[in-house]
């Protein structure tokens, strides 16, 4: 399992383009977490990829 982050302090719709991209990649997802603060906003994306044996 790998992870990938995704911050920014400003603009959600950057943020959203950002995530929505790497989803489309050639990856399984396992989880995604999301954090809103003071600081900015974050997603955490936790995922296998596709070409990975298991």
């Amino acid at each position: 399992m790998k992870i990938k982050t995704f911050t920014v302090m400003t603009s959600s719709k950057k943020l959203d383009e950002k995530v929505n991209e790497f989803l489309d990649s050639d990856i399984e997802l396992v989880d995604i977490k999301f954090s809103n603060s003071a600081n900015g906003l974050a997603v955490l994306i936790m995922y296998n990829e596709n070409n990975e044996q298991k």
